[in-house]
């Protein structure tokens, strides 16, 4: 899915911001290298990493925009840079 996502329920609620060491049920994991908007109505730009079929932490990537709700995040997904992909998921707390 291309576009604004909110991860919610058994997903988890973010998407990982380090590389994860298996590929998330997919040939490429997705991962952030930057950070998560601290303030609610701010955005932030991020680069979405995908760690290859054989470990390399950031073996292709992609701009991704990520945006404070005030009680969790939404993420602008961006193309896939091959199939399948898939961004790696985990839950966070916002207070």
């Amino acid at each position: 899915m291309v576009g604004w996502i909110r991860f919610v329920d058994r997903a988890g609620t973010v998407i990982v911001r380090k590389a994860p060491n298996g590929r998330c049920g997919s040939l490429k994991a997705g991962w952030i290298l930057g950070v998560y908007p601290t303030e609610p109505g701010t955005t932030s730009l991020s680069t979405l990493c995908y760690v290859d079929e054989i470990g390399n932490p950031c073996s292709s990537s992609k701009p991704i925009r990520s945006t404070h709700c005030g009680d969790f995040l939404v993420f602008e997904l961006p193309d896939p840079p091959t199939c399948p992909v898939c961004a790696c998921t985990d839950d966070y707390e916002l207070h």
